[in-house]
């Protein structure tokens, strides 16, 4: 929310009560992903036995299951949505209290991400977990699935959100986590256990 409202900043500025308005939007999830990975390294340090890449492995093994299912409560607000197709596969949202436009047929961007988690959450539990050679390895891959699978079907989306030049604000953080998930993989592949 506070990226969102700095980004924003100019419609803020003329309208300061806005900012605690959540319900008009800008809660994003990697705003809780980011103070959820802070969260942890500050457990970390006050319990120092406790190995911080185990903990994340644990916790991104069945974190995208739950997005997954999140993403279905997208659908039903209207959030999130994608910008205008005729696709055979567009949907109509019709509820006035909808956040989306309406009678206009969609790109389905919240079923995109449904589908993107899910897979991601199998991927996940069913192949890299029982062949995870170092702690922390299904943490990285979280992190290379989940942004790439993000940034693509941010492609689709329709809904107004900041932009940085031709990126949304969402692609280019999944461009930094791509990143560091690339480089955390063979930088933690050799020393990953001790951490």
């Amino acid at each position: 929310r506070l990226l969102y409202v700095i980004i924003n900043y100019s419609y803020y500025l003329k309208s300061p009560v806005s900012v605690f308005k959540i319900w008009e939007g800008g809660l994003v999830y990697y705003g809780g992903l980011i103070f959820g990975v802070l969260s942890v390294i500050v457990y970390k340090k006050r319990y120092p036995k406790i190995k911080l890449l185990q903990i994340g492995d644990i916790l991104l093994t069945v974190l995208p299951l739950g997005q997954a299912i999140g993403r279905l409560g997208c659908l039903s607000a209207g959030c999130c949505y994608g910008k205008p197709c005729s696709l055979p596969w567009a949907i109509k949202f019709t509820n006035p209290e909808s956040l989306a436009p309406l009678d206009v047929p969609l790109h389905p961007t919240e079923l995109y991400h449904c589908l993107s988690d899910f897979l991601i959450f199998l991927i996940l539990f069913f192949i890299v977990r029982k062949r995870r050679k170092f702690y922390g390895e299904i943490a990285i891959f979280y992190g290379i699935l989940y942004s790439t699978g993000r940034f693509i079907v941010e492609i689709f989306r329709g809904d107004p959100r900041g932009h940085f030049g031709i990126f949304s604000t969402s692609q280019l953080i999944s461009i930094i986590i791509f990143i560091i998930s690339c480089a955390a993989y063979f930088i933690f592949k050799k020393r990953g256990k001790e951490i």
